[in-house]
């Protein structure tokens, strides 16, 4: 149609036979196009566009496009030229679309009315109104119906474009038209609030095509009306249904609402207030809820989640705050949070919900969020590592800002609260300690996540570790605290500080990071302390009480080296010499002598000054550490220093004394064993002079004697020995003395020293066995000094003590009968000799041949004395009565050399032989020698002596008897001085038989027989 009318624009129309051929010309196309409109659907038809259209190159003509108004001229000429009823429909309908487009481009331009017009599109109404009275049955009438309604649309009159629409649609139920006649229908019901009709028709809208220009529109409308209704169930569902029409149909977690095309942008911004309305009044689907948030949460449960629910609990949120209702406001971000906590929206949301509190004055609730919110979002929460750097940095100021304002209010709480438990007794008890403790480790717990998260204040990391100790967390402390002072962790400065410029910058010079460092070696004190098992402050003399355990000992050795690493890095502290000092007792005390001897070279070498007193220790431990070491010579020398550094009232004096003597003791051990005596024995000596009050002086002076003995030097063993005793009299190595001394005297032969040192020994002991041997010693010492007496004494007193050994004893008792036989005390010699006798006969089993001898020789002293007073009884009238006597007496005689002959000693068995013959032969003599009664005659006396004689002889035949057996013991080669008399005795009695004289003949005499 348009090539039609600019064909017609462009021909010349002065030229009634030009306007002719260009009807008949357009007659024909009109007809062609009618039978092509229905036959369609069944071929394709030739087109303008098929038509070939010439122009002779000899005729030129100008082409000036036509206006409205000239078209519209030119039809009605047409109009009235045409008599074909087709073409004139044809006509009329282009027409009207002309007029349409004229009274458009009026309104659009604003000309004037006519006073008697009703509205611009008078012309193009009267145009349609009368083609549809002309033409009923046309094939245009259902455009001709849509162009009418619209014009009458245009010009105002909505009922007669709402009358025009539904003729339409009752014509032609299926009209192309329908969605928008729908939506024009549904427009024109709602603005007369017949909201459940338009409701119908904006339904009729959005079962069409999506891709209508009407279909977003109609679905806002039709929730519209669904929402006048009170149908908010399926208000809701059409605003949900726009907005998934409306919003980036790609999911996405930033939509720009404001960059949206404005009407739609205006459809889902109030989409989104409706729908808040609606959630707020409690109800999503037709049942009442508690809140707000759980009507819009149970809405997208219903009709399924939404990449762009965020929005709706935005809006509602929003709308909530606007009327101040602060909790409702608050509570709907939080439904969100909690039903989408990994969304990327919900951090901000748990801000928005802090700040809602925050805004309706509810602090406690807003705290409450805040940590709630850094539980969640902060670096040890749930969702931190599922979340980009990109969706982690909108939150990180406000995560900074939760953090440092948690941290440092719990820290200064603590402080609080601990302050005022030192200001009131009553209340630091143990459960105010342990709310403070909590309250320090909430803190701390608060700084390290600042710290992990952040890691950009030296003033968070600082009291990160104070609230660690102070919480009794001291290993962590000591981690905390070593990381800042020495700077582990490579610490970012922040560029805005927390607080002020100078707040974080206090914390991040020398002077902090060192009380850093110090507070660490506090923190290890701490430490010590619960793994020695002590309550109380472990001190330097405590600390060897713990190296046992390994886990102490591994906490020490790493407390000496932060110990070492403060002084050697803060040298210019105050308290680093203190710490040096503290370090070097320590080192000493848990016997690491070595390092502890550097700590102390290290203070005297101190670049600061450094006091006597210091000084002075230091040395003491370097002397004390060799002394350990068994570096003794140098020990000795430093010692040495250490005496000459002390005042004579220096209460220390004495132990450096004792420490100076037992390192020379020790030095004299050391020369000894390596062989080198006398240097040792001289460093012993040292210690007698040079420290004569110490303990070891007493060990020195008896190893210095015991030495001076192996050189031989007696003379000055002798004198430290007996100096010895008379100091240490008590002492157990005294009691060695004496024998050591009797060694000496004996080797220098003073043997009454020596006696005296045995005699001294048997008073000093108590145990009679013990008293035996020196007792004897003494004894015998005595007797080879030719002091008599005192050997008498001392023989005496161990022969009534012991009778064992039986050698011994039995010597005893013959050294003591020998003295008393030198000093004429018979009585006494006797008394000891039965005591040998009695001893030997009384222990047979333990005789000996010279126990034998000396029994022998003490039975015949016995039987001598026997023989004697044998030998004094004489034979005296009256006889019978001194015979009687004498009888006895040769009685006892002869047991008692029998007795000395029992032993079975030839010379004392032949001795006691001759005797026993001589007392016979003695008694024999006796009774011829006896007195004769006086008054005898002749006869009577002659009778008497035969009678004596008869009582004589049988004596005198028994000692022949005895002295022939004595004599026969020659035939066994036995012929000793008593065999000899015995044979001269029987000469005598017996001369015929025992006093033939032999005859030997001469050499001649023998010569002369052969």
């Amino acid at each position: 149609m348009w090539l039609i009318d600019r064909m017609i624009s462009e021909t010349p129309m002065n030229s009634r036979i030009n306007k002719l051929i260009l009807v008949s010309l357009l007659s024909f196309l009109i007809l062609s196009c009618s039978q092509w409109q229905e036959q369609s659907r069944i071929d394709v038809r030739p087109t303008l566009a098929d038509i070939e259209l010439t122009v002779s190159p000899q005729v030129k003509t100008t082409l000036v496009k036509p206006s409205i108004a000239m078209l519209i001229k030119d039809y009605r000429e047409l109009i009235a030229l045409s008599s074909e009823p087709v073409i004139k429909e044809q006509l009329n309908y282009r027409l009207a679309q002309l007029l349409l487009i004229e009274n458009e481009q009026a309104q659009e331009s604003g000309d004037r009315l006519s006073h008697q017009a009703a509205g611009y599109y008078d012309d193009a109404i009267n145009a349609f109104n009368t083609f549809l009275v002309d033409y009923p049955s046309s094939s245009q009438r259902e455009h001709l119906l849509y162009q009418l309604a619209k014009a009458y649309e245009l010009q105002g009159e909505s009922e007669l474009s709402f009358q025009t629409v539904t003729t339409l649609t009752t014509e032609f139920p299926a009209t192309r038209y329908g969605q928008e006649l729908y939506f024009r229908r549904g427009e024109y019901l709602f603005a007369a609030n017949r909201y459940r009709a338009a409701a119908r028709s904006y339904q009729q809208v959005i079962t069409g095509d999506i891709n209508s220009p009407f279909y977003q529109t109609a679905l806002y409308m039709l929730a519209w009306a669904e929402f006048k209704r009170e149908n908010h169930s399926q208000a809701l569902l059409h605003f949900t249904h726009l907005l998934d029409i409306s919003l980036p149909q790609r999911a996405t977690t930033d939509i720009e609402v404001a960059a949206l095309p404005v009407a739609t942008r205006r459809m889902v911004q109030d989409s989104l207030r409706v729908m808040g309305l609606i959630f707020s009044d409690g109800s999503a689907n037709g049942v009442a809820v508690e809140s707000g948030a759980q009507a819009l949460a149970q809405h997208f449960e219903r009709v399924g989640p939404r990449y762009y629910e965020y929005l709706n609990y935005q809006h509602l949120a929003m709308g909530y705050l606007k009327h101040k209702r602060y909790r409702d406001s608050a509570e709907t971000y939080g439904e969100f949070v909690k039903r989408y906590p990994t969304h990327v929206k919900s951090p901000h949301f748990m801000v928005s919900k802090i700040e809602t509190y925050q805004r309706g004055r509810f602090a406690a609730l807003a705290n409450n969020e805040k940590r709630q919110f850094v539980a969640d979002y902060g670096i040890n929460g749930p969702y931190w590592r599922i979340w980009s750097g990109q969706d982690k940095t909108p939150l990180m100021p406000k995560l900074k800002t939760y953090l440092v304002e948690f941290a440092e209010q719990s820290y200064r709480i603590a402080q609080d609260k601990k302050q005022q438990g030192y200001s009131q007794r009553s209340m630091r008890g143990s459960k105010n300690q342990a709310d403070v403790t909590a309250l320090y480790a909430d803190a701390a717990r608060w700084f390290l996540e600042y710290q992990h998260t952040f890691n950009d204040s030296a003033k968070m990391n600082f009291l990160y570790a104070e609230s660690l100790f102070a919480s009794g967390q001291y290993s962590q402390a000591i981690d905390a605290y070593l990381t800042f002072a020495y700077q582990r962790d490579g610490t970012k400065v922040a560029d805005t500080p927390l607080n002020s410029q100078n707040d974080e910058a206090l914390y991040q010079t020398n002077s902090k990071r060192a009380d850093a460092a110090y507070a660490a070696l506090l923190a290890y004190d701490k430490v010590l302390q619960q793994v020695s098992n002590h309550t109380a402050k472990v001190s330097a003399s405590q600390m060897r009480t713990i190296t046992s355990d390994n886990e102490a000992i591994d906490w020490l050795q790493a407390y000496e080296l932060s110990a070492q690493q403060f002084i050697d890095t803060f040298a210019d502290d105050e308290r680093s010499l203190a710490v040096l000092s503290l370090l070097m007792h320590q080192r000493f005390n848990g016997e690491r002598f070595i390092v502890a001897m550097d700590s102390a070279r290290q203070l005297l070498n101190w670049p600061h000054e450094v006091a006597g007193a210091q000084q002075l220790d230091a040395r003491m431990i370097i002397a004390h550490s060799q002394f350990n070491l068994q570096d003794y010579q140098h020990a000795t020398a430093s010692y040495q220093q250490v005496l000459s550094m002390l005042k004579h009232n220096d209460p220390r004096l004495t132990s450096i004394t004792e420490n100076y003597a037992a390192s020379l003791f020790k030095q004299a051990e050391q020369h000894i064993e390596a062989g080198r005596l006398a240097q040792g024995t001289e460093l012993f000596i040292r210690v007698i002079e040079q420290a004569p009050t110490s303990s070891v002086r007493k060990l020195a002076q008896f190893n210095a004697a015991q030495n001076l003995y192996q050189l031989n030097e007696l003379a000055r063993a002798t004198h430290y020995l007996i100096d010895f005793r008379q100091r240490f009299t008590t002492d157990k190595l005294a009691k060695d003395i004496e024998t050591q001394l009797i060694s000496i005297y004996v080797e220098e032969n003073k043997w009454a020293e020596a006696a005296s040192e045995y005699l001294m020994l048997v008073n000093k002991l108590n145990d009679k066995t013990l008293q035996q041997q020196p007792l004897f010693m003494a004894a015998s010492y005595f007797e080879k000094a030719g002091d008599i007496e005192l050997a008498r004494l001392s023989y005496r007193r161990y022969a009534h003590a012991y009778s064992q050994p039986f050698s011994r004893a039995i010597e005893v008792r013959f050294t003591l009968s020998e003295i008393y036989r030198e000093s004429g005390e018979q009585s006494k010699r006797r008394f000891w000799l039965r005591k040998l006798l009695n001893l030997h006969d009384n222990t047979p089993e333990q005789v000996t041949s010279r126990s034998t001898a000396l029994a022998a020789m003490s039975a015949m002293v016995f039987a001598r004395d026997a023989q004697a007073e044998f030998d004094r009884i004489k034979l005296t009238l009256p006889l019978r009565k001194s015979l009687q006597r004498k009888k006895r007496s040769l009685t006892n005689a002869l047991k008692a050399y029998q007795k000395a002959a029992s032993y079975n000693l030839a010379k004392y068995t032949t001795e006691s032989t001759f005797q026993m013959a001589q007392i016979y032969r003695q008694l024999a003599q006796d009774l011829l020698n006896s007195s004769r009664p006086s008054g005898l005659d002749e006869l009577a006396l002659a009778q008497y002596e035969i009678l004596l004689e008869e009582q004589a002889y049988p004596f005198e035949d028994k000692a022949i008897a005895i002295l022939e057996s004595n004599t026969q013991l020659s035939w066994q080669g036995l012929y000793d001085e008593w065999v000899k008399q015995s044979f001269a005795t029987l000469s005598e009695l017996m001369p015929g038989r025992y006093n033939k004289q032999e005859t030997f003949a001469t050499t001649s005499a023998l010569d002369g027989l052969y």
